[in-house]
């Protein structure tokens, strides 16, 4: 799987023109495409803002502003959408990251009261398509590490495209992808990070090497052939993969040139990628720490990936899609009933995963009319209709970047199994020193 990094153009598709009836004045725009502004009438032509003034709940009291309010200082109260970051959008798993000291800050924020703007003398979406990133927290600037074929070998392919990405990030990375280019060779080994030889459990499905500390500094042993070389590198890129799809289409005119994109109730506190424009992290409320949970899923599946409950949609009945097209799950999959086997308690500390094994036994005339078996997990006391599903099918699974706190893991479909054992417990995850 070939990786390619290219850097986030600005793309709108399904427009339609504007409303006519209305007057008003069109100023040249001579804001820059990523600048921020008080002047609601210096913004920059087919942008994406968030508005937030921490003095101010109105915004029309914000619009056409010449000057700060008389003996107050004013913040910039329109901050567009980032799009400084990169992706990797030819993985399994769309992917993108941004380097702590050059654009992490630059993602603006949205909270409850604060409103996603829109700005065009031309043109007004008639869908926006937003993506939910997953955020995979931090680590060093190498991605799409993969396995080395059926070997215990793990590496990255670098191409021009990767080296083009990694080099905007600042670290050592930059310094051994761009050696592998002067050196002709597209593929890096990376043996060791810390002290730890690197094994499955310490990556991510995006092929990061996960549980770093921001900022940490890491050992890392890499290689070209059989040549070993080491270098020290820091945990300075903040990672994000795809996690979920929504189409937004509730818009409201505000006053003659901004369209308030309003923000569906279903939405949990997340980061949310506006389609061919950037990043902005929302949170539900007026404050976030880094104990906010950012990955709480909207759209709940079984184990085996297919829709449960999904609030963006009028119907919540189970249903798969096919190529942009949602139908009916006629699968007798769907005539099953999930019964829940057993419940078990965890308890997290700070930087723990859960680790869920789980084995058993079933006839074949059982495997004929029984569901497949999953998990899910909740803290104690939430809504179970919440709770987020765990794919044991392999016998472990691994749960990190939860808060500390009290969680319920339940078991499902293992009614027909002989010599079940599962459980649930509270690891140390394998952190590199």
């Amino acid at each position: 799987m070939k990786s390619r990094v290219i850097a986030l153009g600005l793309i709108l598709t399904m427009t339609a023109t504007l409303f006519s009836g209305c007057t008003s004045i069109i100023k040249k725009q001579t804001a820059a495409v990523n600048e921020a502004t008080s002047d609601s009438d210096n913004l920059y032509d087919g942008q994406y803002y968030i508005w937030h003034d921490s003095k101010e709940d109105n915004i029309e009291k914000d619009l056409h502003r010449t000057s700060n309010r008389k003996g107050n200082d004013v913040d910039e109260l329109f901050t567009p959408v980032y799009a400084g970051g990169m992706d990797n959008n030819d993985t399994d798993s769309l992917q993108y990251f941004y380097s702590t000291t050059t654009g992490e800050h630059k993602i603006p924020t949205l909270f409850t009261g604060d409103k996603l703007v829109y700005h065009s003398t031309k043109e007004v979406p008639m869908t926006i398509k937003v993506t939910r990133m997953k955020d995979d927290g931090y680590s060093i600037g190498l991605y799409d590490i993969k396995k080395y074929n059926d070997t215990n070998l793990y590496y990255i392919n670098t191409g021009d495209n990767y080296v083009d990405s990694i080099t905007k990030t600042d670290t050592a990375s930059a310094t051994v992808a761009q050696e592998s280019t002067d050196k002709e060779i597209n593929n890096v080994f990376i043996s060791t990070v810390g002290k730890k030889t690197l094994v499955p459990k310490m990556l991510t499905e995006s092929g990061i090497i996960a549980n770093l500390k921001k900022e940490g500094k890491y050992d890392v042993c890499y290689s070209f052939g059989t040549m070993q070389s080491k270098a020290t590198f820091v945990a300075d890129v903040h990672f994000f993969s795809h996690m979920e799809d929504f189409e937004l289409k509730d818009m409201t005119f505000i006053d003659d040139n901004l369209v308030e994109v309003n923000i569906p109730a279903y939405f949990k506190s997340g980061y949310y990628f506006m389609e061919g424009f950037g990043l902005f992290r929302y949170v539900d409320g007026n404050s976030w720490d880094e104990k906010t949970d950012f990955n709480d899923p909207i759209i709940i599946r079984d184990a085996d990936g297919s829709v449960i409950s999904d609030p963006s949609r009028e119907s919540t009945e189970l249903y798969e899609e096919d190529e942009d097209r949602v139908t009916n799950n006629t699968d007798s999959k769907t005539e099953q009933t999930d019964t829940m086997y057993k419940e078990v308690e965890v308890t997290l500390e700070e930087n723990q995963v859960i680790k869920i094994t789980s084995s058993g036994e079933l006839s074949e005339t059982d495997a004929a009319i029984t569901a497949a078996p999953y998990a899910t997990y909740r803290l104690k006391g939430g809504d179970p209709k919440s709770a987020t599903t765990v794919d044991i099918s392999s016998g472990e699974a691994i749960v990190s970047g939860q808060a500390p706190g009290t969680y319920i893991v339940s078991f499902y479909n293992y009614d027909n199994y002989t010599n079940v054992s599962i459980n649930a417990t509270a690891e140390d995850p394998a952190v590199p020193e």
